[in-house]
């Protein structure tokens, strides 16, 4: 299963018209094919987004 990429920035759009955070940083693709877990095979596939908030 694909990350929610709409839902992120959504997410995103949100906290910077409420809180002005910003500016972001997305790594659309995190895990999946090619990962590793304990020595096996990783399963998990996520999307991040991190901003700056304040000073």
């Amino acid at each position: 299963m694909r990350p929610s990429l709409p839902d992120l920035t959504a997410g995103m759009r949100w906290w910077t018209d409420e809180l002005g955070d910003g500016p972001w940083f997305v790594n659309g693709r995190i895990g999946g094919e090619g990962s590793t877990y304990r020595g096996e095979p990783g399963k998990a596939e996520f999307a991040i987004a991190l901003a700056f908030s304040g000073t």
